[in-house]
């Protein structure tokens, strides 16, 4: 049927639109197609165009090649090698790995080497890990490839080329108790025939790699690694290992090596005082590679030091001491050893010292020295001996193998003498070494000691010249230790040459004495010592064996050095030298060695060793009778003619003399001989005023406003000024004591420093004669508070960032901190103000150093304090009120400089006091 018009233009508008969907469809799959094909271009050509892109940019970044080892160094910086493993110990065996973290220049190689040696060019060249596995010790058998230690034509029994019958000479290192047989060579078996073969270190093997990197006639510095590899020797409680690497040409070689005789004692015909071993100076000294380890096997130091050997005829001995030298002629600008290994009491009179210059290794190969300076180190430190130390025990390992059991101690260095006595400088320090006499000869003072005693000018000229406090203490100190090498022998003196500085007392330029080498001190064994009498001080007065040529002889006809030193013998009998304290001490120092003893030593010598021993408990359990006999055939002093002294400080004061203190709220007893006087001085605390002397239940007052007093006071002179007297000890009486004699008094002078004087907080009290065998004598010191205000500076630290100072009320009354300034600058006194806060009677505040951060204070000044300036303390002006001030020393991280018991007596302390903190509101919010 055919369509009408309007169904056929409808049906022509469906076709239309049908086509028109059908067009759409088309353009529509035309269109996708395109644009999928269109990304997958786009996206191929982008990751194309970014590879090559990144592959130019990773061409152009990537560091050329560098031209030089300089230009290398400047890339890499301070470590141009890797180790892949750190310095330690090590139970298994150790592989290591070399690595240079950056591109060497062409043709460098890593170069190392392990037998002390350093690398260069021609040493091995490093490829593949480097095993490191105990006893296989790259020195081995080194010792064999040198000559025989006597020389080519020596006879190997004679060793170390000592011979029967050689001419002794003086020698002021003479050590009369070596043998004349000192072993077959000086390094044969490691560790001696004393040893053990058997012993934990046998099983040890260290190995010290040297490794740098080389470029033709260039190289990077030498970079070290020390493994410790074997049967593990941690924890070495109370200890310290030591490892010592060095070419064995400088050890064993018959021109050079200084642990033989060689061609100094073949060309000196065998005298036993020559051998390469003997030789002195910087000719001889080696440089070496040493590494110390604490207990726990952490690395204490690790750097490059000269290695030499230590002693007198001991160097004859196969197993030698050993000295270390720091600085800049060894490989390294830093002249220092940094080890904070020697114990420090908590509060001593003596600066703590934390770096040296020189350190010992001294062999206790030798009987007597297996405790002894442990031993006496801790009674020096007791008896204010400020010139010695105390040692502690180590493990030596010596070009890979155990070598020895030894003390490592400190050398008195001019640096550590600088230290100890608060010097400016260690270019003005003059020292001499040796016997008494040639000590004396060399510092041309020997007509002075020799003078006629009984002289007053002849004192006076002494007493310029030495400080003979000192003196007498360094004999009073050898004598009760039996010290049976002394002072024929190891005798060292020392003075300041510069220019006397009042705030610095050791400048004065007088001489001073160092205890040292008391290897034969608790000992009277005359086999051991050849024959020679086994009492010093009879050796002294006699003028025999080791104690001739004493000056000692001639000072004690002078009253007043042998009223002195008797008084010094009797202190250190009473304190560090009690019979039950010594014994105990000398256990004590046995017991600190005593597991090294039955795990190194061969049964033989621990026989010895355990003889020795008791020897010494029998010697220290008698001596001091021993000497108490000595005075009485002497000097005439009978040992009953004795009286006991209770000396007592009460709150506020303490009281001393010589070298005794007793601090304030305690006791003193002792035992004293009657006819000879001490004087007694009592210091004041801040806030305190002496009051009165109690003696023997009576109270007795200061003495005033006398004109004698004044005139008495004008005449005194100072003891550490340089040329100054002291007048205490020429003539029996104090002239600075105003008053003269009171003879109600068991003891004669009494009296107070009046205002003008140097020091008008210290009162004296002459104890003299009116005293009765087996009476008691007590004395006490009793001060009064001064009412009112003060603050002082009770305590500071000056080390690094962390500067603090602690102030204290020492008055009665609160106080305001804020009328306060504080200062290192005389010129501005005012430069800090304290905050303003309240402070109670007994509290103390911190105020910390502009750089301190660390810790809680009340706040934080605008300086730092620094060694020897001086730190000001000021109150404002016109309010009556008194200030303070303290010179600030050198100091050591960790260490204080404080007032003992906030008193007047100042002391090093090892580590900061509690402190009671202070906050403001908005601090403590």
């Amino acid at each position: 049927m055919p369509m009408t018009s309007p169904e056929r233009g409808k049906n022509l508008a469906n076709r239309h639109n049908g086509l028109n969907r059908l067009n759409r469809h088309r353009k529509n799959s035309n269109s996708k197609r395109y644009t999928r094909s269109g990304r997958a271009a786009v996206i191929l050509r982008f990751l194309l165009f970014t590879a090559v892109t990144g592959f130019l940019l990773l061409l152009l970044a990537r560091p050329k090649r560098p031209k030089n080892l300089e230009e290398y160094i400047e890339r890499q910086g301070k470590t141009p090698l890797m180790f892949s493993d750190r310095s330690g110990f090590y139970s298994e065996d150790v592989l290591l790995e070399l690595d240079a973290p950056g591109i060497l220049p062409e043709g460098a190689v890593i170069c190392y080497t392990l037998d002390g040696t350093e690398p260069d060019i021609n040493s091995e060249k490093y490829e593949d890990p480097i095993l490191l596995r105990a006893g296989e010790n790259p020195h081995e058998g080194e010792s064999g490839r040198f000559m025989n230690t006597g020389g080519p034509d020596a006879d190997a029994s004679s060793g170390n080329g000592v011979q029967e019958g050689a001419d002794d000479a003086d020698d002021d290192d003479l050590d009369v108790s070596v043998s004349a047989s000192s072993g077959i060579d000086a390094q044969a078996s490691p560790g001696g025939a004393d040893y053990d073969p058997d012993n934990p270190a046998s099983e040890t093997t260290v190995f010290t790699v040297r490794a740098r990197i080389c470029w033709g006639e260039d190289s990077t510095d030498v970079q070290y690694g020390i493994y410790c590899v074997g049967n593990s020797l941690l924890p070495y409680e109370n200890g310290f290992i030591v490892c010592v690497d060095t070419d064995p040409e400088g050890l064993y070689d018959y021109e050079k090596g200084i642990l033989v005789g060689g061609k100094d004692l073949v060309e000196n015909d065998f005298n036993k005082y020559h051998g390469n071993y003997m030789k002195k100076g910087d000719e001889w000294v080696r440089p070496c590679h040493m590494a110390v380890f604490d207990e726990d096997g952490r690395v204490l130091q690790d750097k490059n030091a000269g290695l030499s050997i230590s002693g007198g005829m001991s160097r004859r001995l196969d197993q030698k001491s050993f000295n270390l030298s720091a600085g800049e002629p060894y490989g390294e600008e830093n002249d220092h050893f940094y080890l904070d290994i020697f114990p420090d009491s908590e509060e001593s009179e003596f600066a703590h010292v934390g770096s040296y210059t020189h350190l010992r290794l001294r062999a206790r190969s030798q009987v007597p020295r297996t405790f002894r300076e442990t031993l006496i180190g801790q009674l020096a430190e007791e008896s204010n001996i400020r010139a010695s130390a105390e040692p502690r025990k180590g493990i030596v390992f010596l070009n890979g193998s155990f070598y020895m059991l030894a003390e490592l101690e400190p050398t008195f260095s001019d640096s550590l003498l600088a230290h100890r006595f608060d010097l400016p400088d260690t270019d003005h320090i003059k020292k001499k070494k040796g016997k008494e006499s040639s000590v004396f000869r060399k510092l041309d003072v020997t007509d002075i000691f020799s003078a006629d005693m009984t002289q007053k000018e002849n004192r006076a000229l002494l007493e310029q010249t030495a400080d003979m406090d000192d003196y007498l203490l360094e004999y009073a100190f050898n004598i009760l230790t039996n010290n049976l090498d002394w002072p024929y022998n190891n005798v060292e003196a020392w003075h300041w040459t510069g220019d006397y500085d009042p705030q610095r007392p050791f400048t004065d330029g007088r001489l001073r004495f160092v205890i040292f080498d008391s290897d034969k001190a608790f000992n009277a064994d005359p086999e051991l010592e050849g024959g020679f009498g086994t009492d010093n001080l009879t050796n002294i007065m006699e003028n025999i064996h080791i104690g001739r040529d004493s000056a000692f002889p001639n000072i004690m006809k002078a009253k007043t050095y042998s009223d002195k030193f008797f008084t010094i013998l009797s202190d250190l009998m009473n304190t560090s030298f009690q019979t039950d304290h010594v014994v105990d001490l000398i256990r004590e120092s046995y017991a600190q060695v005593q597991e090294d003893v039955k795990s190194y030593y061969t049964e033989e010598y621990r026989q010895q060793i355990e003889s020795d021993l008791e020897g010494a408990l029998n010697l220290a359990s008698s001596r001091n009778e021993t000497v108490r006999a000595d005075l009485q055939t002497w000097f005439g002093l009978s040992p009953e003619n004795r009286y006991q002294l209770e000396v007592s400080a009460g709150d506020g004061v303490s009281v001393s003399w010589d070298f005794m203190s007793v601090p304030r709220k305690t006791t003193y007893t002792g035992s004293y001989y009657t006819d000879i006087p001490i004087t007694l001085t009592a210091s004041v605390a801040p806030g305190w005023r002496f009051d009165h002397w109690e003696v023997n239940g009576k109270n007795y007052l200061p003495k005033k406003d006398t004109d004698k007093a004044d005139e008495s006071v004008a005449e005194g002179t100072d003891a550490s000024a340089p040329g100054g007297k002291d007048n205490s000890m020429t003539g029996g009486t104090d002239k600075s004591i105003p008053g003269g004699t009171d003879k109600s008094i068991p003891g004669g002078t009494y009296g107070e420093e009046k205002a003008g004087s140097k020091d008008p907080t210290r009162v004296t009290l002459t104890i003299t004669g009116n005293i009765q065998p087996g009476d008691t004598c007590t004395v006490r010191a009793v001060a009064a508070r001064e009412k009112g205000e003060r603050l002082i500076i009770s305590e500071v630290s000056a080390a690094g960032k962390s500067d603090w100072i602690q102030l204290y009320n020492a008055g009665t009354t609160d106080l305001d901190l804020g009328r306060y300034c504080l200062s290192d600058d005389p010129e501005d006194l005012r430069k800090f103000r304290l905050p303003a806060e309240n402070l109670e009677p007994g509290e103390t505040c911190r105020i910390n150093g502009h750089r301190n951060e660390s810790g809680m204070a009340l706040c934080l000044c605008n300086f730092n304090l620094t060694a020897d300036e001086t730190l000001f303390l000021t109150p404002d002006e016109g309010s009556g009120l008194a200030g303070d001030s303290v010179r600030i020393p050198r100091m050591s991280r960790g260490n204080a400089y404080g007032r003992k018991d906030n008193g007047s007596t100042w002391l090093w302390f090892d580590r900061a006091r509690e402190v009671v903190e202070l906050w403001t509101e908005d601090e403590m919010q």
